[in-house]
């Protein structure tokens, strides 16, 4: 996938930590940009050389990716970084919900929701607000990982609008480890 191969590069061309955020750490179906936040160098000169440095990798990657969205480049000096995370990450109503907390140093995003007195929040689920009452009271359930995935239903092959042939998904789903696929080919 382009935004995690590009996310590499900005990690091997930065000098400090380099993370996705907003819709694409939240990892919304349909993306607009591609979100990045940057630890800033500590001074401006630097910081201003890094931002440079960064936006001409960019250029770069998009000519290898010309339908490559537009990035979008944040940054944020280190002892505020995790607070910066948490709230270029969620959406509105999660930022209100957790009462719109005021700018603080914070380097870790984990500290950040323990000094809310909150467990770390799942990115993915930060989207209308209602995570945060649900792990206030502790029944923000845990997110599936990838690996507990056992199969998918909604899948099409070549034979309406899929890319892949019925056999080709048999493999790439043993690959995957699934017990099993549904296959949802749409009538002609």
């Amino acid at each position: 996938e382009p935004a995690e191969a590009l996310l590499q590069v900005l990690l091997d061309s930065a000098s400090g930590r380099v993370s996705e955020t907003g819709a694409l750490r939240r990892r919304m179906e349909v993306l607009s940009e591609l979100t990045f936040l940057v630890e800033k160098s500590a001074e401006t000169a630097d910081a201003e050389k890094q931002q440079a440095r960064l936006e001409e990798k960019i250029d770069h990657f998009r000519q290898r990716h010309p339908g490559l969205l537009p990035v979008k480049l944040l940054f944020a000096p280190g002892t505020r970084f995790g607070y910066e995370l948490a709230r270029t990450t969620g959406t509105e109503a999660h930022w209100q919900a957790l009462g719109a907390p005021n700018p603080a140093d914070c380097t870790d995003e984990a500290k950040f929701y323990e000094s809310l007195g909150l467990p770390w929040i799942p990115p993915e689920t930060r989207e209308t607000g209602e995570e945060v009452a649900l792990s206030r009271s502790g029944q923000l359930a845990k997110i599936l990982p990838w690996n507990g995935v056992r199969g998918v239903f909604h899948n099409h092959t070549v034979r309406s609008d899929g890319a892949a042939t019925l056999e080709e998904m048999v493999i790439a789903a043993k690959k995957l480890g699934y017990q099993y696929i549904g296959i949802s080919d749409h009538s002609q």
